[in-house]
This record gives structure tokens, C-alpha cells and sequence, in this order.
């Protein structure tokens, strides 16, 4: 847990730029968050941080990394995956 840009120092943005936060999972509910978020979202893409703005991606992340690490990664043909 860190603080939001508009709780003060220390801070997120400041914790991304010290190479102390690795993945960023940035969902936003009021006005004040919308306005951190850009701030939040721009910083991460300047030192290439991974940015996830919902849950639901994040989980995919999460089971991808999860899979990546129980079972070998192999290719499928597309026409594997989709049925016409």
C-alpha cells in the first residue's frame, strides 16, 4: 500500500520513479483519482511499467503468470482456438 498522489509524499508516482513499484493495478472511482490517474499512467509508461486500469486484466495477468510457471508454453494454430 502507498499513498495516492493527493494524500502527499511519500507517494505512488514518486515510489514508481524510484524503481520501487513493479506492476501497477490502477481502478478509479471518484473525480481526485481520475485526475492521479493520468499522472500515475504517464509516469508508468515513461519507465515502462506495467499499467492495468481493471480488475479483470489484471486477473488474466495473473493466470497467465500462473500457467507460465505450471505448464510449457506451446503454439496452437489459430483454427484450434476459434470455431467457424
Amino acid at each position: 500500500m502507498v499513498n495516492k498522489v493527493a494524500e502527499g509524499s511519500p507517494h505512488v508516482v514518486e515510489f514508481i520513479k524510484e524503481g520501487k513499484i513493479d506492476m501497477i493495478i490502477n481502478t478509479t472511482e471518484n473525480k481526485q483519482a481520475i485526475k492521479d490517474s493520468f499522472t500515475i499512467r504517464r509516469t508508468a509508461v515513461d519507465l515502462n511499467v506495467p499499467y492495468f486500469t481493471n480488475l479483470r486484466s489484471a486477473k488474466i495477468l495473473y493466470k497467465s503468470l500462473i500457467s507460465l510457471k505450471t505448464s510449457e508454453i506451446s503454439v496452437k494454430a489459430i483454427q484450434n482456438h476459434h470455431i467457424y
